[in-house]
């Protein structure tokens, strides 16, 4: 088949060169005469399209909230920390060092949870750093109330917890006297709105995500006096 802008030799009596004719007009009329359509198009189709996977380092730290080693894709790791790209699978096995608490693992797939995520929550604290939270796995024959109370919680935890379910008694007592004074019930209770859960960074003391939308977390300083929370900070 020959052809170009003024002539197209078709054989008629092929309805694939006709079909192939007809796309390759299409074309040309589309770069020349349309062009800034065709290419919002493409672009538009580049940045929506869940088919397109856009490559990046995913800076992952494992917190489970009782001891434990891990094996990460089959290697031993102690601190829990691990590099891989966002198109990666990563399997990760956590060891609780206590022997009431049982073993099990997580696959993941860049920073989405495919396996056992009712056991664990991935959270994004920005610039690739990611948070992974792991909750101890009980067998059926412990009390497992009673062993959650033995882990612990520290005070801004706590008050957190103490908030969001509306104990504001309870969320009074964590603080101190004098910014307990100063907050009314009312905003008390609506000051955790929009947030699902509190992680401590391991960076400096005092300082804590709160869990918001997308599983995206915001960098706050509680500044604890005495066992009580005197202050809270918000630092972006």
């Amino acid at each position: 088949m020959r052809y170009s802008l003024r002539y197209i030799q078709i054989h008629y009596n092929d309805f694939n060169m006709i079909n192939s004719a007809f796309l390759s007009i299409y074309t040309i009329y589309c770069i020349l005469f349309r062009p800034p359509l065709h290419f919002t198009y493409y672009i538009l189709y580049f940045i929506t399209s869940p088919d397109i996977q856009y490559y990046m380092d995913i800076n992952l730290q494992i917190n489970p909230s009782f001891e434990a080693v891990f094996l990460i894709n089959g290697k031993l790791s102690e601190s829990g920390k691990v590099v891989y790209g966002s198109n990666e699978v990563v399997y990760i096995t956590v060891l609780p060092l206590d022997a009431y608490i049982l073993p099990y693992t997580v696959k993941m797939v860049g920073e989405r949870i495919k396996s056992n995520g009712d056991l664990a929550s991935c959270y994004n604290l920005g610039e690739s750093n990611y948070y992974l939270k792991l909750l101890p796995r009980y067998n059926y024959v412990y009390n497992v109330g009673a062993i959650k109370g033995k882990a612990g919680l520290g005070i801004v935890e706590k008050f957190f917890n103490y908030v969001l379910k509306r104990k504001l008694a309870l969320a009074r007592e964590c603080l101190s006297e004098d910014l307990s004074n100063s907050i009314g019930d009312e905003d008390l209770s609506a000051f955790f709105d929009g947030f699902s859960d509190v992680i401590k960074s391991g960076d400096k003391d005092g300082e804590y995500y709160l869990i918001g939308k997308g599983s995206k977390g915001i960098l706050f300083w509680f500044e604890v006096v005495d066992g009580a929370i005197n202050n809270i900070v918000e630092k972006g």
